[in-house]
C-alpha cells in the first residue's frame, strides 16, 4: 500500500533575508528568567503591560508557540548557547552542569566531546565582538566561557570579547534587607512593593545601565571594538524572584492590610467580571483544581510538581490568619469556610501582582535600553533583536507554582525576533523551539553552521529565517523539552519529556522502578499525559482534560512519542502533518543523492505517458525552476539537475500531471 507523506517542509539556509540587506547585522539577545507569556501579544494575561516588547513586536515576528528545550534555567540555557538538546548536552537539570570550566561538561565519557557556541562562532567565524552581560548562561556569576587572561578583547578566546556581571548577580543588599523586613509573601514565593526610590539598586537596573553605556562608546569609539559588528547578549533577573519591585509597577488591587474595613478584595470577582475589579487568575476547571487531583497519585508529575510545593503553603497562610486572634473581619455573611478562600485566594492574588509588577519593572528597562539605541540610528538600523526567556512560569495551575514541571505553562516560552532593517510586524503561529535561535542568528549572519569532525550537521536547530519571510510556511516539527528530577524522588533515575506540535501535547514519564535511591530501568514504567490543545488552542487550551487512557487515542501518542531520543522521528519534521502542503506519494518520484552538493537526479516512475510539469521548489513554494518533460511509454522520466545556484539548504522537487502531483524532499549540503 502506498504512504501518503505531506511534504516535511524543512528548513535552513534560505537566503531571502540576506539578500536582500547583504550587511552583516548586529545583534541584541535579550533573555528574562522565569517569564512566561504574561506579555502583550502574546495573550497570557489581560491585565499585563509590556510596551516596550510591543514596541519591537511591531517591527520583527513574533512566535506565539514557542517552546524550550527543558523547563529549568541550566537545561534551556545550555541548549540555546550551544544549539544542542539535552539529549546530547547531558543537563536536565540546574545540578547537572559544572560552573567551573563550561567546556568542562563536554567530554568522551559522556558521549559529548564536541561543543561550539553561538557567540563562539559569531567570534570566530563571524567577526563579531561579543559581549555578555548577566544572566545569560548558567553560573553567569562566574563569567563562563569568558577567556580570563590578559589578552586584548580582540584578541580572547572562547565564548565571549567582553562579560560582565554586577555582584553576585542579584540585587543590592539594601533591597533584599527591605524585602525581607517587608516581605507579604510566603515560603518559597517571596514578595512586597519597594520604594520606588530603590529602582536603580536593582541588578536589571544597572545592568541596563551597562548596556546603555556599551552602544554610547560603540557609536564613539568603534574601534574599542574591533571595529566589528557586534552579537550583544543582555540577561535580566527579572521576573525571577524575589518579588521585591517599586511599588509603580504595581496593579492597583495589591492588598496591603488583610485587617481593612471594609476588606479589600484583590481578584476579580466573580470571574469574567469586566471592568475588572481586582487582578484576573489564571483559569481553573470547576471544581477548581480538578484537572491536577484526577491524575493518577503515582503520575510522576506530581512528583515534579510536589517537589518543591508552594501551593500548601498559600493554603497555611488563610488557615494561621484564621486561626489569629482575632481574625480579619472579612466581612458579614461568609461561613468560615468562605472566608478561608478569600484570604488564600487573595494571597495567591497578591503574588500574581508581584509577578506582573515584574515584568513591567523588567519591560521598562528593555525600554530604556531600546530607547538609547534608537538615537544612534546607524546602528539601530541594522541590529535584529532577539527577545525571549529560558522557560515558562506557573501561577497555581494544577497547583504548581514557579517552574520545573512539563506542563503548557512551563514549557511556553516568549520568543520575538526583529529585524530593524526590515521592519514588518508578523505573527506566526508555527510550533518553534529555543534550539532554533542559535542557527537562525548564524544564518543572519552569514556564518555557516558547524559540523562534527566526520561532517555530520552540529545542530539540533533549525534556522527559521522561512518563518521571518513568510510566517505562514508550512511548518510541523514537534517542539521537544526534557527534565530529570534531582535528590531520590519518584522520577529522578531517567529523563522525562514533553513534545508539543501544533494540536497536541505529550508527556511521558518514567519510573525509577525501585525504592530511592536505586534505579531499576527494567522494572521502571512509562507513564503518560495527553492534551488535545488544538490548533490555535481552541479545545482544550489549559490542559484540563487528560486523554492519555483513552484508547482512541493511542496511535496519536505512540507517533508523538517517535520524536523523543531514540525515537525514528527524533529532532525531525513531522512527515505525517495534515497540511494544506504537497501530497507526496513516495514511490512514484525518487532523488539521489541526497543530500547532494553538484547534481540531484530524479526519477519519475508509474506515471501516465505524456507530458508533465517539473518544477524545483524553495521552502516558501517559490518556482526556482519550471520545465515540461514527457513521460515515456513505461511511465518512466529521468532527469539531472545542477544545484549549482542553490544555497545550502532544503528544497523540493515537484512533478504535476493532469490531477496528479508529487514530490519529493532534498538537501543542498556542500
Amino acid at each position: 500500500m502506498k504512504k501518503i507523506f505531506t511534504l516535511c517542509l524543512l528548513i535552513t539556509c534560505t537566503m531571502l533575508l540576506r539578500a536582500q540587506v547583504p550587511t552583516q547585522p548586529n545583534f541584541v539577545l535579550i533573555i528574562a528568567d522565569d517569564l512566561n507569556d504574561f506579555v502583550q501579544g502574546f495573550n497570557g494575561h489581560p491585565q499585563t503591560k509590556t510596551p516596550n516588547i510591543n514596541k519591537i513586536e511591531k517591527r520583527g515576528t513574533t512566535f506565539t508557540n514557542a517552546f524550550c528545550a527543558g523547563p529549568k534555567c541550566a537545561p534551556s540555557r545550555t541548549s540555546l548557547i550551544t544549539g544542542k538538546d539535552c539529549y546530547y548536552t547531558k543537563v536536565y537539570n540546574n545540578d547537572d552542569i559544572g560552573c567551573k570550566g563550561f567546556r568542562k561538561n563536554f567530554t568522551v565519557a559522556k558521549g559529548n566531546p564536541t561543543v561550539f557556541t553561538m557567540p563562539e562562532l559569531l567570534k570566530d567565524s563571524g567577526g563579531y565582538f561579543t559581549y555578555t552581560l548577566s544572566k545569560v548562561m548558567h553560573c553567569y556569576v562566574g563569567l563562563p566561557d569568558y577567556d580570563t587572561a590578559n589578552v586584548p578583547a580582540c584578541e580572547k578566546d572562547l565564548s565571549w570579547s567582553k562579560a560582565f556581571s554586577y555582584g553576585q548577580g542579584g540585587d543590592m543588599e539594601s533591597i533584599l534587607d527591605y524585602g525581607g523586613a517587608n516581605d507579604d509573601g510566603i515560603n518559597g514565593f517571596f514578595f512586597t512593593p519597594i520604594p520606588d526610590s530603590m529602582e536603580s539598586e536593582m541588578v536589571d537596573y544597572i545592568i541596563t545601565d551597562s548596556a546603555i553605556s556599551f552602544i554610547q562608546d560603540y557609536a564613539s569609539n568603534p574601534e574599542t571594538y574591533c571595529n566589528k559588528p557586534f552579537f550583544l547578549s543582555v540577561g535580566y533577573k527579572r521576573p525571577h524572584g524575589p518579588f521585591y519591585v517599586p511599588e509603580k509597577y504595581f496593579l492597583p488591587y495589591y492588598n496591603v492590610d488583610y485587617y481593612s474595613d471594609p476588606y479589600n478584595l484583590p481578584y476579580n470577582d466573580p470571574v469574567g467580571t469586566l471592568p475588572y475589579n481586582g487582578v484576573v487568575m489564571p483559569p481553573q476547571p470547576d471544581p477548581m483544581w480538578s484537572d491536577y487531583t484526577s491524575l493518577p497519585a503515582d503520575l510522576v508529575g506530581r512528583a515534579l510538581n510536589e517537589e518543591d510545593y508552594v501551593h500548601d503553603d498559600f493554603l497555611e497562610f488563610g488557615e494561621v490568619m484564621m486561626a489569629t486572634v482575632p481574625p480579619p473581619t472579612i466581612g458579614a455573611g461568609y461561613t468560615d469556610e468562605e472566608k478561608l478562600f478569600i484570604l488564600q485566594e487573595s494571597e495567591r492574588a497578591n503574588g500574581i501582582m508581584a509577578y506582573l509588577a515584574s515584568i513591567k519593572f523588567m519591560d521598562a528597562q528593555i525600554g530604556r535600553f531600546y530607547n538609547e539605541l534608537k538615537l544612534h540610528p546607524e546602528i539601530f538600523n541594522n541590529t535584529v533583536f532577539i527577545i525571549t526567556s529560558d522557560h515558562g512560569y506557573s501561577l497555581g495551575e494544577k497547583t504548581h507554582w514557579r517552574k520545573g514541571c512539563l506542563w503548557e505553562t512551563d514549557v511556553r516560552i516568549p520568543l520575538v525576533i526583529a529585524d530593524m532593517r526590515t521592519p514588518i510586524k508578523k505573527t506566526s503561529k508555527r510550533v518553534v523551539s529555543n534550539l532554533d535561535i542559535m542557527p537562525t542568528v548564524l544564518e543572519m549572519a552569514g556564518v555557516a553552521a558547524p559540523t562534527f569532525p566526520d561532517g555530520s550537521p552540529y545542530l539540533d536547530g533549525v534556522s527559521l529565517t522561512p518563518l521571518l519571510a513568510n510566517p505562514a510556511t508550512p511548518w510541523d516539527k514537534p517542539a521537544l523539552s526534557s527534565l530529570q528530577l534531582h535528590g531520590y524522588n519518584e522520577g529522578f533515575c531517567f529523563p522525562q519529556y514533553s513534545v508539543r506540535d501544533d494540536e497536541w501535547h505529550y508527556i511521558r514519564y518514567q519510573t525509577n522502578g525501585a525504592i530511592a535511591p536505586a534505579c531499576n530501568e527494567a522494572l521502571s514504567v512509562f507513564q503518560e499525559e495527553l492534551y488535545r490543545i488544538g490548533k490555535n488552542k481552541t479545545i482544550d487550551p489549559y490542559e484540563w482534560t487528560n486523554l492519555a487512557d483513552n484508547p482512541a487515542y493511542t496511535a496519536t501518542k505512540e507517533h508523538l512519542a517517535s520524536f523523543l531520543p531514540g525515537g525514528d522521528n527524533y529532532l525531525q519534521f513531522d512527515r505525517t502533518a495534515d497540511d494544506a502542503a504537497l501530497v507526496v506519494e513516495s514511490n512514484h518520484l525518487g532523488v539521489f543523492p541526497n543530500p547532494t552538493s553538484e547534481f540531484a537526479n530524479f526519477r519519475v516512475t508509474e506515471m501516465h505517458t505524456g507530458e508533465a510539469e517539473f518544477s524545483i521548489l524553495d521552502l516558501t513554494g517559490r518556482i526556482l525552476f519550471h520545465s515540461t518533460i514527457n513521460i515515456d511509454e513505461d511511465g518512466n522520466f529521468q532527469n539531472s539537475y545542477s544545484v549549482d545556484q542553490l544555497a545550502q539548504g532544503f528544497y523540493f522537487a515537484q512533478v504535476e500531471q493532469n490531477s496528479q502531483k508529487v514530490a519529493v524532499q532534498f538537501i543542498v549540503a556542500r
